[in-house]
């Protein structure tokens, strides 16, 4: 199947910003995953060659690849297999999976609020742009909020959403509420993401 490759000039904005390598290679494993090598192959297929030959080759979670690469393999997922919103949130599940339920299992094992205030730590982990702060707003309820020099692209918040509500499941708890409240690049001083979480009962 032949797809048009489309511009992907508006992220250049992004090309000094840079995210770890497992983040990426979140993504390649989920396509392999939910979507078989043929949804790979699309996803290729509509990728400028640039982008195209560093999404196709091996992605070292160690090493930091630019926010602009993983912008465009977003875009392409969601837009290549038509797929809508929530698929945005899957993307940011499957990489709580991989990341907090594999590699760092546990960070989880104490409970919600301990995770949650490692956000700036986690944040600085996986990326070399913008600050992340844990508030604590009542019982089982907090705010994340993050401070960017420029506004990352909105797919990106998205799967965020769905990274955190995974993240209080693996912690042992039941998400309520995940929901992103503010927005940098809707005119607010910094990005919000509103948690609340109820404690699973123990029958």
């Amino acid at each position: 199947m032949e797809h048009q490759i489309v511009s992907f000039g508006r992220y250049e904005r992004y090309k000094n910003y840079y995210v770890q390598g497992g983040i990426l290679k979140s993504r390649q494993l989920y396509l392999h995953t939910k979507h078989s090598i043929d949804g790979f192959n699309n996803v290729l297929a509509a990728l400028p060659m640039n982008a195209r030959e560093q999404f196709a080759g091996t992605i070292y979670i160690g090493d930091w690849y630019s926010l602009s690469l993983l912008a465009m393999v977003d875009d392409t997922i969601i837009n290549i297999l038509v797929l809508d919103d929530q698929t945005c949130e899957e993307l940011g599940v499957f990489s709580a999976d991989l990341h907090i339920g594999a590699t760092y299992r546990h960070l989880v094992n104490q409970g919600v609020e301990p995770f949650l205030e490692l956000t700036p730590i986690l944040h600085k982990t996986y990326h070399k742009f913008g600050e992340g702060r844990y508030l604590k707003i009542g019982q089982n309820k907090a705010q994340i909020q993050f401070l960017y020099p420029t506004p990352p692209p909105n797919l990106y918040c998205k799967s965020s959403v769905g990274y955190f509500r995974r993240a209080i499941e693996l912690c042992g708890a039941q998400p309520i509420l995940v929901s992103k409240t503010h927005c940098q690049d809707k005119g607010n001083t910094h990005c919000e993401i509103l948690l609340e979480w109820q404690h699973k009962q123990v029958i």
